[in-house]
């Protein structure tokens, strides 16, 4: 599970409605991947945008997977769509929840043998969210919805269908939702979507109160929670209140599949 890690830079005081965050995926104490993550203000809410890359070299071959995921957020409504789209060996993977009156339907496609065209896209997708280019999120969310588009109406589709109720926030919003608590005591039991799987998840909170961590030289004061249930095992997030501007996680330590994993901060 993935989720945010500030970058502390000059960015977050020139631009408070913008901040980029980056940070690496440790496997077993092994560098396996990167993340760049990108929140931007909106008119109406927020968006979250995510460029998720894993590479491992092996003897049978490397690995090599990329995703790109966006959930954007409307002030007074919550979530009201997501975008995720996971590139591996020519194929793509492609899921999209979006509101409707009575709730949120979810859609997966899969694309076999992806073309040279579908695969630029992708790649140029890829390079304006790692880029050092200005980000500009209306110009990047029409292109991202764009890719894959045409084949995506005629290819094998699968529908899942969500109440209004059905969760509480997504993995990506979940450090929004701990802050508007504001300190208040968290419930202990919360439903969360994994957008990209299209799966709620009931979770169990902890709250181990507040701690102080040393980030890219920077004393935080952070909230260390533990949650745990659905398909999680017990995983530790260290999350930093934004004030007026972006909260985030700090730290985040688990154990999945493939063994231990540590998302830690990526310093400037």
């Amino acid at each position: 599970m993935a989720l945010t890690i500030q970058n502390i830079s000059s960015a977050l005081a020139q631009a408070p409605d913008f901040l980029t965050l980056n940070y690496d995926i440790l496997s077993e104490g092994e560098d396996v991947g990167d993340i760049t993550l990108k929140l931007s203000q909106t008119e109406e809410g927020y968006l979250i945008i995510e460029h998720n890359q894993i590479k491992v070299p092996g003897g049978w071959g490397d690995i090599n997977i990329t995703t790109i995921i966006s959930e954007e957020f409307k002030h007074g409504v919550g979530f009201i769509n997501s975008d995720s789209k996971t590139v591996a060996d020519g194929t793509a993977y492609w899921t999209r929840i979006s509101r409707r009156d009575d709730g949120y339907l979810g859609v997966y496609t899969e694309i076999s043998k992806l073309d040279q065209h579908e695969t630029q896209q992708f790649s140029q997708l890829s390079s304006a969210l790692t880029g050092r280019d200005q980000f500009k999120a209306e110009e990047t969310i029409a292109l991202s919805r764009a890719i894959f588009s045409v084949r995506g109406d005629s290819a094998h589709t699968h529908h899942v269908k969500f109440t209004k109720n059905a969760f509480s926030t997504t993995l990506y919003g979940f450090p929004f939702f701990i802050q508007k608590y504001d300190g208040k005591p968290l419930p202990k039991k919360i439903n969360i979507l994994d957008a990209q799987s299209m799966e709620v998840h009931q979770v169990s909170i902890s709250d181990l109160g507040v701690e102080a961590l040393i980030v890219d030289k920077k004393k935080l004061h952070v909230r260390h929670l533990v949650i745990s249930g659905g398909k999680y095992k017990p995983s530790h997030l260290w999350l930093k209140d934004g004030g007026s501007s972006f909260p985030y996680t700090v730290r985040h330590v688990g154990e999945d599949e493939d063994g231990m994993f540590e998302i830690v901060l990526r310093k400037n």
